[in-house]
């Protein structure tokens, strides 16, 4: 394995080919990032929400539903049991939830098939990345969606609908109510480690050799999801606030503005997806069985 890094950019890869050319005296390398040597890796479920993705995002879907299978081995959230004590209003926090949730999983930046690539000559000072990256018209609306999802100053996010179900869970009976717990502790977990570190450095840790140093460059391992979000959604993207100063050190040269601006697509994505499964343990927890006419009136 070696590390790639130039400025910000951090990847740990795997060196998976060589092809020697006598006449240039070069060795081409083959390089794939750690987190992507786990696939093809077994689903304990569906992709959640993947009715809604695009042809070409059903395959996006089933990768990233690998890494969480693998970070995270979360339970299948269809199988969350009803919560006869769910309120009407508790109904209408988790239906708007659902729909967003929905709604996001069709969008353009959720379903492109975005990447990074980088070629490396001789040395990091000949170092060329580039990033396909979705319009600003699609990233703005997948933000606002997301924002809606991710964010406490909105009304139904998931912090918020969370603490509606835990709230319900009490009133299960004994015999039910732990391991309800316990599902949605798993939940809350995965959503924090999202939240302090993208699901490819997750993976990468995890599929790494193991026991590396401590400053080890894992891939991404720089990138604070939560961080990189609000600058790019409150430095520009949604709002113009004191961020756009932090936005501007992270985008200050083509390294690191194609970096950052695929992390923080990685983060959002990331935590989207895990919004789309947790979007189906709340259906399943007020048992909403709405036809698939009526699914797709939703989003």
């Amino acid at each position: 394995m070696i590390t790639i890094e130039h400025h910000e950019f951090r990847s740990l890869v795997k060196i998976t080919g060589r092809t020697l050319n006598p006449l240039l005296n070069t060795i081409t390398l083959d390089l794939v990032p750690y987190e992507a040597t786990i696939h093809p890796y077994h689903l304990a479920f569906a992709p959640p929400l993947i009715e809604h993705a695009t042809e070409e995002g059903r395959k996006g879907f089933q990768l990233i539903w690998e890494k969480m299978n693998f970070a995270f081995g979360l339970p299948d959230p269809s199988r969350f049991p009803i919560l006869p004590a769910f309120t009407e209003e508790d109904r209408v926090l988790g239906s708007r939830f659902i729909k967003v949730c929905r709604r996001l999983a069709g969008y353009t930046a959720i379903n492109c098939d975005s990447r990074l690539s980088y070629t490396v000559r001789g040395s990091t000072d000949q170092f060329d990345i580039n990033v396909d990256f979705p319009t600003d018209e699609a990233f703005t609306g997948t933000s606002v969606a997301f924002r809606q999802l991710h964010s406490n100053q909105e009304t139904a996010p998931f912090d918020k609908v969370k603490g509606r179900l835990f709230r319900a869970v009490q009133q299960l009976p004994n015999e039910e109510r732990d391991s309800a717990k316990a599902v949605l502790e798993q939940w809350k977990q995965a959503r924090g480690k999202l939240m302090s570190e993208l699901l490819h450095t997750i993976v990468c840790r995890k599929a790494a050799p193991p026991n590396p140093p401590e400053d080890f460059p894992l891939s991404y391992s720089n990138i604070r999801p939560e961080s990189i979000i609000n600058t790019f959604q409150y430095g520009d993207v949604i709002h113009f606030s004191d961020e756009h100063e932090n936005l501007r050190r992270l985008t200050e040269n083509a390294t690191n503005d194609a970096y950052h601006r695929y992390a923080v697509l990685l983060a959002i994505t990331g935590l989207s997806h895990l919004y789309f499964g947790f979007a189906l343990l709340v259906e399943a927890a007020m048992r909403v069985d709405a036809p698939a006419q009526k699914r797709q009136d939703l989003a």
